[in-house]
């Protein structure tokens, strides 16, 4: 029985590292393509007034 509890336990730390990392991943992905997302449309907006001005 202590044996089967060791495991559970173990299998439920290593769930929960699994899923942390993975929380963190996914965090980190999203806080990326926002920044990536904000830069490029900053550009984009920039270019298109640059343009605009250069047209009027």
């Amino acid at each position: 029985a202590v044996h089967i509890a060791v495991a559970a336990e173990v299998v439920v730390i290593v769930v929960l590292v699994v899923v942390v990392q993975a929380v963190v991943v996914v965090v980190i992905a999203v806080v990326v393509v926002v920044v990536v997302v904000v830069v490029v449309v900053e550009v984009v907006v920039v270019e298109e007034g640059e343009i605009v001005l250069l047209e009027a």
